[in-house]
């Protein structure tokens, strides 16, 4: 028997190959805990809904309607989005394309300014707070102005 405190060159390089591979397995688990505009990146379904008030200034609100919607968006790993899709409000079915940027923070927070068009009339540029959860595989939207009180909840359809 062989008392000799060196080790065969094939048992120490397997030694460290497992003991890298150990440490890359855990450097990509604390990656996955961590939010990106790369890591949000793909194709997305949403749908909306909420209220667009014509007077925010009015306490009762009696002039709000009520506003909803689906469609897709892309997530570019540099922060643009695009999409679009049916918008129905009261009595009127239109189509809503918008397009902007997206900047999401490390705790999975952000924020967005889109310019939205409707049936192609430019309808200006709103800003939007962002969350993702479930992984970076689901957000919540939520605009900012005082004339809308709407939200969005998207879901991947796709990893680009």
């Amino acid at each position: 028997m062989n008392d000799s405190p060196i080790r065969s060159p094939a048992r120490l390089l397997l030694g460290f190959a497992l003991i890298a591979l150990a440490a890359a397995a855990s450097m990509r688990a604390d990656d996955h805990q961590k939010c990106s505009n790369h890591g949000a990146a793909g194709s997305w379904s949403y749908r909306f809904s909420g209220s667009l008030i014509s007077d925010p200034n009015n306490d009762g609100y009696p002039n709000d309607f009520p506003a909803n919607g689906v469609g897709t968006l892309t997530l570019d790993p540099s922060g643009n989005v695009s999409g679009g899709g049916p918008f129905k409000t009261g009595c009127c079915l239109s189509q809503l394309t918008f397009t902007g940027t997206s900047s999401v923070h490390a705790d999975c927070t952000g924020s967005l300014t889109l310019e939205i068009y409707q049936d192609g009339v430019d309808q200006g540029s709103f800003d939007v707070d962002e969350v993702f959860g479930d992984n970076a595989n689901a957000f919540h939207w939520i605009l900012t102005d005082p004339y809308h009180v709407i939200s969005l909840d998207g879901q991947r359809q796709f990893h680009n």
